[in-house]
């Protein structure tokens, strides 16, 4: 885990806001819980189990020039960074740290890590963009890529379906949260998103990697 990550570890948790391209992250005061009383699935635990960290608090600051940068959070490494932005490859973003610790984001929705140790090779989005935006109904499969110890792929194929579960006000704005439970025989994880009124992603708490488990992203536009 890289320095970046490991110095800034008094705000961690489940889930971490960062809004309209002109927020930045601050702790110890003013906080508002993103949570509330639902909870999600870590990474490869039973449907009942709750994410590490759960509750983290947040103060989202107006300034008067865009603050540009990715807030990540890591609950089971009790650490969070901002990253800046290294590339953009169409519509996904890869955001980085200094010491080079990256993650990848389509649109709102994680697709890539590296430097985490057990790291999300790829992710498809285009199922869950699509769910968000009302335009594929029903079950839908999202496939995770991982690199096992000898190098070789390995394929996660999990079979998801996308709920909304209400609006919720997150550090004054009024977000519409949808959870997306994706299972398969060996474990079931669920992703939480947050949407504003044009149906773009603000916040997120996704799963990337077994042993990683969930990160939370403050989308910044």
């Amino acid at each position: 885990m890289g320095a970046v990550l490991a110095m800034r570890s008094l705000v961690f948790g489940a889930a971490l806001l960062a809004l309209g391209g002109c927020a930045q992250l601050e702790n110890l005061s003013n906080t508002v819980t993103l949570s509330g009383s639902r909870s999600a699935g870590q990474g490869a635990t039973a449907p009942t189990a709750t994410a590490q960290g759960e509750g983290v608090g947040v103060k989202v600051v107006t300034q008067t020039a865009p603050a540009r940068g990715l807030e990540v959070v890591i609950p089971s490494r009790d650490a969070n960074a901002t990253l800046s932005l290294a590339g953009r490859n169409g519509t996904v973003e890869t955001w980085r740290t200094d010491d080079d610790i990256t993650v990848s984001v389509d649109r709102g929705v994680v697709v890539a890590t590296r430097g985490l140790g057990d790291d999300l090779m790829a992710a498809d989005s285009g199922p869950t963009l699509a769910a968000l935006r009302g335009t594929k109904i029903g079950a839908y499969r999202r496939t995770y890529r991982f690199l096992t110890a000898d190098n070789h792929s390995d394929y996660v194929l999990l079979g998801c379906e996308m709920t909304t579960a209400g609006n919720e006000t997150l550090a004054g704005q009024n977000l519409l949260r949808h959870e997306e439970k994706c299972s398969n025989p060996k474990m079931t994880v669920t992703n939480i998103y947050w949407t504003n009124k044009k149906g773009r992603i603000q916040a997120g708490r996704q799963w990337v990697s077994p042993t990683v488990g969930q990160i939370a992203i403050g989308v910044l536009n």
